[in-house]
């Protein structure tokens, strides 16, 4: 913990409290890569650079970590019930509410616990989503935009699609001003995490090439080591190539690992716990994101019913009071749960801060 108090800026952890200008990714030509300014060749919405990159808040030193909670809003105006009429945990302030005012609901709550979120969307919704967004935010957060790569087809390594989604990241930052975009290839990799398609990576790495002709800092989910399974027998060591060949060829990503996601993790130690180490060996500490999945029963609800244990938001506070070497806890609460869990995340925070600041 000593190291990631040095490495973080950090001098001890004396309250949960997010920080308000946390410095996220390293800087560079003296400048935080988190706020650079937008690529010039773009025309879109004036990009947000309301901090001070080189701040620090005069409570970083009470900090475990910061969280980044995520949402993924696909069809800004689609109405949410359309998905919410089945499901125990959804909440609605209005039965028509559509997707981006539900979005947009739960940022002030989310604001009062940290100054960034992440919104993933479908490539051709980017142009409608984000310039909204930034109007409507809060004027302290940053908005970190994410792409879905279902232009990939069935070839993960297709240059084509890889092409098109480079063109749309310069258009997330030069409208969000976050010269971060998180790179969501869950559909893309489910044959290949399933064992039925191979993929061929010295391709990808030619592809990815164009990636870093960007500038950008890439964030990625659900890429990670895997364990092994009877369909996909060589699945660790195809999944950690898949790693390092991203790696090597962005270093400076981020992955979005989840292996901490899920109430009771630390009892499969010979897995997840493991899987994460070597995931920190490979890419490095500051390279990995943890994650939160809260929602207000504590259950991640499946299509048909099927629901498995996660965390309570009252667990979800907890987890964060214990550092477990991370710098970054992603809070993933689904679309349908965003603002409750958004405004229970935000009072449950408050008691705890009120509490430890009346602790002699």
């Amino acid at each position: 913990m000593k190291k990631t108090s040095i490495v973080c800026g950090l001098v001890g952890i004396a309250a949960i409290l997010i920080a308000v200008a946390w410095r996220v990714v390293p800087a560079v030509d003296g400048q935080s890569r988190f706020l650079s300014h937008a690529m010039a060749d773009e025309t879109a919405a004036q990009p947000d650079t309301s901090r001070d990159p080189g701040a620090k808040s005069t409570t970083d030193a009470k900090l475990p970590r910061k969280i980044i909670p995520w949402i993924e809003v696909n069809a800004p105006y689609a109405r949410v019930a359309r998905w919410a009429h089945t499901r125990p945990d959804a909440i609605l302030s209005r039965p028509n509410i559509n997707y981006i005012d539900h979005c947009v609901e739960g940022l002030p709550y989310w604001s009062k616990i940290t100054d960034t979120v992440i919104v993933l969307t479908k490539h051709k919704q980017v142009d409608t989503l984000y310039p909204e967004l930034m109007r409507r935010k809060p004027s302290k957060m940053h908005i970190i935009g994410g792409l879905k790569t279902f232009v990939l087809g069935e070839d993960f390594a297709n240059p084509q699609g890889w092409q098109t989604i480079a063109r749309y990241a310069k258009r997330v930052v030069r409208i969000t001003g976050s010269n971060v975009v998180v790179i969501g290839c869950e559909t893309p990799l489910l044959p290949f995490h399933r064992g039925k398609a191979s993929i061929d990576f010295d391709k990808l790495r030619e592809s990815l090439s164009q990636l870093r002709d960007t500038g950008i800092q890439f964030w990625w989910h659900p890429i990670r080591i895997l364990p092994n399974s009877p369909d996909f027998p060589t699945r660790e060591q195809d999944t950690t190539r898949l790693v390092q060949t991203i790696h090597e060829v962005l270093p400076d990503s981020v992955f979005l690992t989840a292996y901490t996601s899920w109430h009771g993790f630390e009892k499969n130690r010979k897995s997840e716990l493991t899987l994460r180490a070597k995931m920190i060996d490979l890419v490095g500490i500051d390279h990995i994101h943890d994650r939160l999945f809260p929602t207000p029963d504590g259950y991640w609800h499946y299509d048909g019913g099927v629901k498995k244990r996660c965390n309570t938001v009252a667990e979800a506070v907890d987890r964060l009071s214990q550092p477990n070497g991370g710098v970054i806890m992603d809070v993933f609460p689904g679309g349908l749960s965003w603002v409750q869990v958004a405004k229970e995340f935000s009072q449950a925070m408050s008691k705890t801060k009120g509490a430890e600041q009346s602790t002699p």
